[in-house]
């Protein structure tokens, strides 16, 4: 398993590569992306910037073929980068699990299990909290239309989400392109 790299504070601001016709380096445009990432997970969730950037901090990113087989590699790459933090193991279990259901769905929802499409994570882990994103270039959904969890009970499916919110602390989507479910664990 690829080991998660301490990435440390960007001090990249957002016009560093706008308007001056200069070529990002691929470490720079890596930092870039990396706080961009930072930006939209702190505007979207309401975050302190302290939470965002205590050390140590880890990113990973990393997309993965689309088929059931690649669910456990997703789960221990986001709870490696949870341990590497001092992430408890109750925490980190329910952030192996909300992740192996939001790439359940990427899968099969986003790709139509397709083995030929792929998934994104994107996972920050600070001792504050951890932020993943999985992404998949499907259609998306309405977040509203869920069905009621007491209408699954006695379905053999359809809880996915429903573990997903009752585990992480916060929960978003994002549809621009493809669907986007972005979660954070308090620590």
């Amino acid at each position: 398993m690829e080991q998660a790299k301490n990435m440390g504070c960007p001090t990249l601001s957002p016009e560093d590569d706008k308007g001056t016709g200069q070529r990002l380096d691929k470490k720079t445009a890596s930092q870039h992306s990396e706080l961009e990432y930072l930006k939209d997970i702190r505007r979207e969730f309401g975050l302190r910037e302290q939470d965002l950037f205590s050390e140590p901090r880890f990113i990973d990113s990393f997309t993965l073929p689309a088929t059931m087989k690649h669910v456990r590699e997703a789960r221990a790459r986001v709870e490696n980068l949870a341990y590497s933090v001092g992430i408890d193991e109750s925490k980190r279990f329910d952030l192996s699990l909300a992740v192996g259901e939001a790439v359940a769905n990427a899968i099969e929802h986003g790709n139509g299990n397709n083995p030929n499409g792929s998934f994104t994570v994107r996972c920050l882990a600070t001792p504050r909290l951890v932020c993943v994103s999985v992404s998949d270039h499907g259609p998306g959904f309405n977040p509203d239309e869920l069905p009621d969890l007491s209408e699954s009970l006695l379905c053999d499916r359809g809880r996915g989400l429903h573990c997903i919110f009752a585990l992480m602390d916060k929960v978003g989507f994002d549809f621009a392109s493809g669907t986007t479910v972005r979660m954070v664990k308090f620590c």
